[in-house]
């Protein structure tokens, strides 16, 4: 094929002199004719000039492959053929350019030839990890696990990183068990099953009201704002695991207990419930609540909001661990106390250890 070729090179473009006589045409000192060309500054592209010379001094017509004149996008703009060795390879493409052994020194090869029609077998290839270094893993394609033991699959053999960077973004891999990112999988030396987390039908966690009736890794979580109150029915959650480990991402959650976590991970690490999305407030809610003095410390009483004491609502009332002051100052603001004495002012009912019934002395 090879030789028919260059011979045509060589016949074909006199035998065209002789018949059209229509172009200005010689031979040059390696055998190959040549023809006027334009200028060189111009556009070397087929765009607009098929069938005709390109402003560049290239052609776009019919014979340019034979003389070897053609602009370089005159296959894909004229005869509208891919320009690509794929299943050519040792031949010419349809496209008219070559994927043979001489069309680099032709100067015809096609854009992919290098890539379609390597030769080089490949060194990594492997189908067991036994194929590869003690540091490597031998990776397949995204999808290609190995269903069962006897599968051949071939992979290739690749470095296991030595570290990897802090992005969550999940891949479920061929041992079934979720990883980070794709470079947490391949540090473990796991193939890539599929992008995303692994789809389990994990078992329904049991309902529980506290800790106590999880497991040893497991704490009670309750929905979103569902926090637990003295006064308050029991609040049911479910038996949840803590993680051992948390993406580090700060999307902050309020805990049950006051204090602001890096996102609900970390928060479910620490074994606390969510009471709200984002931050606690500057000031976090009271942890002390209380329903009388008893549940206090000695230097301490049971606060509640003003007129809101237990005889007038006939309810337990949530109440505040609240110091009693030591000192008072002398202004009479008379105040008429829960336990239905009058106090000079406000002070003096919190040192008695009494919340506020109503402002004035008691009817």
């Amino acid at each position: 094929m090879t030789t028919l070729r260059n011979t045509l090179l060589t016949l074909v473009p006199a035998l065209l002199l002789l018949a059209c006589g229509a172009e200005d045409r010689s031979i040059d000192g390696r055998g190959t004719y040549e023809r006027g060309m334009g200028k060189a500054d111009g556009s070397a592209s087929c765009e607009g000039v098929c069938g005709e010379q390109a402003a560049a001094g290239c052609w776009c017509d019919e014979s340019c492959a034979n003389f070897g004149d053609c602009c370089p996008d005159k296959v894909t703009v004229c005869d509208q053929q891919p320009a690509s060795c794929e299943g050519a390879c040792g031949g010419q493409s349809p496209a008219g350019c070559w994927c043979d052994e001489r069309c680099a020194e032709n100067g015809d090869c096609c854009q992919d030839k290098a890539e379609q029609c390597t030769t080089d077998p490949p060194t990594n290839e492997c189908y067991t990890e036994t194929d590869c270094d003690a540091d490597q893993f031998c990776k397949l394609k995204e999808g290609d696990c190995k269903l069962l033991t006897f599968m051949m699959v071939k992979g290739t053999c690749s470095d296991k990183p030595d570290a990897c960077y802090f992005l969550y973004m999940p891949v479920c891999g061929c041992d079934g068990k979720t990883y980070g990112n794709d470079c947490e999988a391949a540090a473990a030396g796991i193939s890539v099953a599929s992008t995303g987390e692994c789809q389990t039908d994990p078992p329904p966690p049991s309902e529980c009201f506290n800790d106590d009736q999880c497991g040893g890794e497991q704490f009670c979580k309750l929905s979103t704002g569902d926090c637990k109150s003295i006064t308050t029915d029991i609040k049911y959650g479910k038996c949840t695991d803590k993680p051992a480990a948390c993406y580090e991402i700060y999307a902050p959650v309020c805990g049950c207990d006051g204090k602001t976590y890096g996102n609900d991970c970390v928060a479910d690490s620490a074994g606390v419930s969510i009471v709200s999305i984002g931050e606690c407030a500057t000031t976090p809610p009271p942890t002390d609540v209380c329903i009388g003095n008893d549940q206090c410390g000695e230097a301490e009483y049971c606060k509640f909001i003003k007129e809101q004491c237990t005889w007038q609502t006939l309810l337990p009332i949530e109440g505040t661990c609240t110091p009693r002051p030591e000192y008072c100052i002398y202004l009479y603001l008379p105040v008429c106390g829960c336990d239905s004495k009058t106090y000079g002012n406000e002070c003096e009912a919190a040192a008695a250890g009494t919340s506020i019934a109503s402002q004035g002395a008691c009817q």
